[in-house]
């Protein structure tokens, strides 16, 4: 769950992160696959020579979590995930929170939110009452929490016949988020902007 006060963002926004990022995720696998992160970054590193990732080996423990991180560095055409080794282990383990971690911050790159900058955006995750949150504090990261869970999920958030927690285990993705992008497919107004977006692609003429 995150915590502290969120900034706004549009249904117009998000119907255009939710069709970018189902659009990418076609690309990597069906729409009735799943997967976790850390293969995904892996098969990403494997097949485009401008990604790169660079895990550290400090291990995060006890007290530490609170300061667990994850970035993507964008220096020119090159982009680099940066990541405790320990945080990467945890996702292939099949962590929820890890794995959105690692997917959060391939919603920052799908995004461009590195674009013509050179800049690290971390993502950190918060260990207050004893368990582990992720932290939005601004418009660009909770762009890239949305994209998070729109890639790990795709169309299956419409799916009505299964539970918020049985989605999230399915995508390796964070319950809170799922739970909150399936309310917004819900939304009249968010499938109506759907519609728009595809319609107004489909016309356009090369």
């Amino acid at each position: 769950m995150s915590k502290g006060k969120t900034p706004p963002i549009s249904v117009r926004n998000t119907a255009r992160i939710f069709r970018e990022m189902v659009s990418l995720r076609r690309y990597y696998c069906a729409d009735s696959d799943f997967f976790r992160m850390d293969e995904f970054w892996e098969w990403l590193a494997d097949t485009d020579d401008s990604i790169g990732i660079r895990l550290s080996n400090a291990p995060v423990t006890g007290q530490e979590k609170s300061k667990v991180k994850a970035g993507v560095v964008a220096v020119g055409e090159k982009s680099t995930l940066v990541a405790p080794r320990d945080m990467f282990q945890k996702a292939k383990a099949g962590s929820l929170l890890h794995n959105f971690v690692l997917a959060h911050e391939f919603g920052h790159l799908a995004l461009e939110h590195h674009a013509s900058r050179t800049k690290i955006i971390n993502y950190q995750l918060d260990s207050s009452d004893g368990q582990l949150a992720n932290i939005p504090p601004n418009l660009l990261e909770l762009e890239a929490n949305y994209a998070a869970v729109f890639f790990q999920c795709g169309v299956e958030l419409f799916n009505t016949s299964i539970s918020e927690l049985e989605l999230a285990k399915r995508a390796s993705s964070d319950p809170f988020y799922v739970g909150k992008a399936k309310a917004i497919c819900r939304l009249e107004a968010f499938q109506n902007e759907l519609r728009f977006l595809q319609n107004r692609y489909e016309r356009v003429v090369l």
